[in-house]
């Protein structure tokens, strides 16, 4: 996702690993690493993968390979490839076998959904750059430079059993009917930028969040991120999607906005992701009011005007309410309407201004 962000957990796990990790839960019953992930997304930054030369040689004056990575980048981000390998590949941790399963992938035809199609179509340009990484010594570099510095940030990042069960508890108040699974959500630490969601219970993230002096400076606690992550496996149903659609084409002021957000490759329904994972993280004293406030105004340029207006809206969700339907309650009740979602988005804003300027409570954050 973005630095963000936008993009927690679960009872029976956890009550089997209870006698196994007592107050502090170490990073690794949470996190894992995967080699072909990391391969797969290492297209999207080769440039600095290749400085090291003592793997990789010249490969960086490789001008096939340099155009084949470019293509790739240009019609393909990260979260796509490792969503595509992990629902239809196989081992996550053999490389051969990821570059042999882009190998053997089958002509492109009318059959293939939209967001495969285009991995299918750069099938070449994927063998090629994958082949000529592993052939020129990507195993050896993951294994001694990649994976020691994501297991050393593993290592380093206990996390208390009941702050799973807690940030569980209160998806699950939101969630309402559309309770979470029950099975714990596999957490990939990858060598990237951003976090996204697989199309299961899973997702990755870069290793960067999992360090306590990186959360201070960056003001965004990694529970933050599980949270978003995990609000993702909360079902939207088309209606809600085709009213976006539709307050896109009437409302002027949305649409401008909405193409901002889709500048940074956001957009949509993150808008009420990021509306819930703010509203979760105050509610977990994750987040103060100064925070809450700043989050909608400086997350992508403060371009998903709808988050804000969602999330004043989030404490008359009815308990026994899906979050769906609570979606589409406001949109049939005219809190969001077509015509006034700037009016809207001020009156929201405006409201947490005054919030974020009140005194500071304190609050029992998570751990």
């Amino acid at each position: 996702m973005k630095h963000l962000a936008f993009r927690l957990l679960l009872p029976l796990l956890l009550a089997a690993a209870a006698a196994t990790f007592a107050g502090n839960r170490s990073g690794r019953s949470l996190f894992r690493t995967s080699a072909c992930f990391d391969l797969l997304a290492s297209i999207q930054h080769c440039d600095k993968v290749l400085q090291h030369t003592e793997y990789f040689g010249r490969l960086a004056d490789d001008s096939l390979f340099t155009a084949c990575a470019d293509e790739i980048n240009e019609r393909l981000r990260a979260s796509t490839l490792c969503n595509f390998y992990h629902r239809f590949g196989g081992d996550k941790d053999n490389l051969h076998a990821c570059v042999r399963f882009f190998e053997s992938l089958p002509p492109a035809d009318t059959t293939h959904a939209a967001w495969t199609q285009q991995i299918v179509e750069l099938r070449p340009q994927l063998h090629y750059v994958l082949a000529t990484l592993c052939e020129n010594g990507f195993e050896d570099y993951w294994k001694t430079t990649v994976r020691p510095r994501l297991e050393e940030k593993i290592d380093n990042y206990p996390i208390a059993a009941e702050t799973l069960e807690q940030i569980h508890r209160t998806i699950n108040r939101l969630a309402g009917p559309q309770a979470l699974p029950e099975e714990l959500s596999k957490i990939y630490v990858l060598d990237i930028d951003n976090a996204f969601s697989l199309a299961d219970e899973s997702f990755c993230c870069t290793y960067r969040i999992i360090d306590r002096e990186m959360e201070r400076k960056l003001r965004l606690n990694f529970l933050n991120i599980y949270i978003h992550e995990n609000l993702h496996r909360l079902p939207l149903s088309e209606e809600s999607i085709a009213r976006l659609d539709e307050l896109e084409k009437q409302d002027g002021f949305y649409r401008t906005q909405e193409a901002v957000a889709r500048s940074h490759r956001e957009g949509r329904n993150e808008a009420f992701i990021v509306a819930a994972e703010v509203y979760l993280s105050h509610a977990l004293g994750l987040r103060d009011a100064r925070n809450v406030y700043d989050e909608f105004r400086e997350y992508v340029g403060g371009s998903l005007v709808l988050a804000p207006i969602v999330y004043v809206h989030l404490d008359s969700k009815a308990s026994d309410q899906s979050f769906d339907d609570f979606i589409t309650g406001l949109f049939v009740s005219g809190k969001i309407a077509a015509g006034r979602v700037r009016e809207q988005y001020e009156q929201a804003m405006a409201e947490l201004r005054r919030s974020a300027t009140q005194p500071r409570q304190e609050t029992a954050p998570c751990e």
